[in-house]
């Protein structure tokens, strides 16, 4: 009797104990002081997201044109914004475990230098032809995984649980107005341009030289991330579990497409995002014949994105 007792005693002893280290690792997760340095991380981590989506349609409003200044088939024009759409998803999973090794800030940094380095490549496009617009294409679209991919490990550092969910549906509205930005610039800087006035396409160059400069001024202004981003605070607000950078990228995949709820999701989304994105890719074409001009383009594809802002 006594024995049973004790034993009992001992169960809501240790029950007493687990619920108090609970409760006080729960409580030492709020008690700690974020730094204030985290809002600044937070803007800089907005600007990199925004600055790098902006190239993403460089040529999608003005195909027609693009593909007559520089002697090109429309494919060739509308290869420049599928290569930086379709470096996402290659370079995916190589993003994760970069992430992983060296932490999102240096896999950020790694991207801001790439999308800095295809803008200024894409400056040559008069001297080189239209084929540096696509190594610069290339080049921004390489770095973008390795932005995107940054947002939770960035969240998870730098911010409480409560606020994170908050954070990363902001980063995606950023993103996605990224796209607007992009959609919108080609329009502005071709506005008013006609092929019939500009025989010998010196309007047109000039104009695509423009674009690419506008483009390569605004990817300077995400320098200052190279100095003052940072992968973690000296306290993190919540444990992070570091068992996944044990194993293997391979096995990770394979247990990821195991999941028949993820496949069950990547399928349609997969699908929808594919179509949504060859639209936009050949809708300067499919409105070419009713002779819209660049601008009213631009605003059609704005409308697609401002439908995503609203969702």
């Amino acid at each position: 009797m006594i024995n049973h007792q004790s034993e009992s005693d001992q169960v809501k002893t240790k029950s007493i104990s687990d619920h108090s280290l609970v409760k006080s690792h729960t409580q030492s997760i709020k008690d700690i002081d974020l730094s204030v340095y985290r809002w600044a991380i937070l803007l800089l981590y907005y600007l990199v997201v925004l600055v790098n989506g902006v190239p993403y349609e460089i040529c999608v409003p003005i195909s027609s044109f693009t593909a007559n200044i520089y002697n090109v088939t429309l494919a060739l024009v509308a290869t420049a914004s599928t290569v930086f759409m379709v470096m996402h998803p290659i370079l995916s999973f190589v993003a994760a475990q970069t992430i992983s090794n060296y932490g999102w800030a240096s896999a950020t940094n790694l991207g801001v230098i790439l999308t800095i380095a295809g803008c200024a490549i894409k400056l040559l496009i008069n001297q080189a032809g239209f084929i540096v617009l696509i190594i610069g294409q290339v080049l921004c679209g390489i770095g973008r995984p390795f932005i995107l991919n940054s947002q939770a490990s960035m969240a998870m550092s730098w911010f409480h649980p409560k606020t994170r969910i908050m954070i990363i549906t902001l980063l995606n509205v950023v993103n996605t107005l990224s796209l607007v930005v992009s959609a919108q610039l080609p329009g502005i800087i071709f506005k008013g341009y006609n092929l019939q006035d500009d025989t010998d396409y010196e309007n047109g160059r000039s104009r695509m030289q423009s674009l690419c400069l506008l483009e390569f001024y605004i990817s300077l202004a995400i320098l200052p991330s190279l100095l003052m981003l940072r992968s973690r605070p000296k306290e993190v607000p919540v444990k992070i579990n570091k068992i996944e950078r044990k194993r293997g990228m391979l096995k990770i995949m394979l247990r990821l497409f195991k999941n028949r709820n993820f496949v069950l999701l990547f399928i349609p989304f997969s699908l929808y995002f594919g179509i949504l994105k060859a639209y936009l890719v050949i809708m300067e074409l499919l409105m070419a014949p009713y002779k819209y001009k660049t601008d009213q383009v631009a605003g059609v594809g704005i409308r697609f994105h401002f439908h995503q802002l609203v969702g």
